[in-house]
């Protein structure tokens, strides 16, 4: 959907191509893939994302029942706003061909959660300002800003989207800035900065990812009303649910967590965690929870 906002689509690439699903659709969903010969390494019917891969081919997709990780503490809460998004959903053609998808409301909201998802784990890149950009311009009329203002101040993002529109405005050819972020007071530069380093996804440094569990867990703090964490502890040993991801086993066997911990140690390699890497790690973690407090989406 993003691609085709664009005027040559191409110039927009994409690593995989996301598909959003009823729970009940599950299993006619992932026999149609593979009647197109696509293959997974997933069987866990409850795992967040089921990736498929086309064989002999660049096609890589992801099969979501879920916009966000329902068990992460800092955003799985967004999922809320995204209960009735097939009621809302519209039809749009896309090269020839029918695609069902988010209405421009709800689209240019999930852009903004999914930008805000990354931003506080390492980062987001600027091609994700761009899309949201180009879907602004092409459905300003049909988009409630309104609402996507109040979903903003509930999730306590509101600045952090005026500086991405902001961005957009000044560097990406956004055509009008939204009315409804028209009070919101907030300096862009800092964001602009932010994203520049990032890369894509945040992962332009093997550190810089790394810090992503202290910004996590001050926000996952933060909703649970708990003290923040110290910097080292949770850049080494983080909650066994951001370590599920990389060892599946955790979901069922928890109590393996030091298992975990002494496994993800060893990949690092003990002069990295224990040196140079693990200072730059809390540095750059240090920075970014001063930038989440910037935005106020910290205290």
């Amino acid at each position: 959907i993003c691609r085709s906002l664009y005027t040559n689509p191409d110039c927009r690439t994409s690593a995989d191509e996301d598909l959003l699903i009823q729970p009940e659709q599950l299993e006619a969903c992932c026999a149609g893939l593979r009647a197109f010969d696509m293959t997974t390494t997933v069987e866990n019917a409850d795992a967040y994302e089921i990736p498929w891969r086309k064989a002999g081919g660049p096609l890589y997709i992801e099969l979501h029942k879920d916009l966000f990780p329902t068990e992460s503490a800092a955003y799985g809460d967004l999922n809320r706003f995204f209960g009735k998004v097939f009621d809302r959903a519209v039809e749009v053609e896309v090269q020839g061909e029918p695609v069902l998808t988010m209405n421009p409301t709800d689209h240019l909201f999930y852009l903004l959660c999914h930008g805000f998802k990354h931003f506080l784990h390492s980062g987001f890149g600027i091609r994700q300002i761009a899309d949201m950009v180009m879907l602004a311009n092409r459905h300003d009329n049909q988009i409630n800003w309104a609402q996507i203002a109040e979903n903003c101040r509930l999730i306590r993002c509101e600045k952090f989207a005026a500086a991405v529109f902001r961005i957009g405005e000044k560097y990406l050819g956004l055509e009008k800035y939204p009315e409804a972020w028209a009070s919101v007071q907030a300096d862009e530069t800092a964001l602009l900065a932010d994203v520049l380093r990032a890369g894509i996804y945040g992962g332009a440094e093997e550190t810089r990812l790394h810090s992503s569990n202290i910004t996590l867990g001050a926000v996952a703090d933060q909703k649970q009303g708990k003290q923040g964490g110290k910097g080292i502890t949770r850049s080494l040993f983080p909650p066994a649910k951001s370590l599920r991801g990389r060892y599946p086993y955790l979901k069922k066997y928890p109590i393996l967590l030091p298992a975990a911990w002494i496994s993800r140690m060893a990949s690092y390699g003990a002069k990295k965690v224990l040196s140079g890497s693990a200072a730059e790690s809390l540095k750059i973690g240090a920075e970014r929870l001063e930038l989440l407090r910037q935005y106020d989406i910290l205290d």
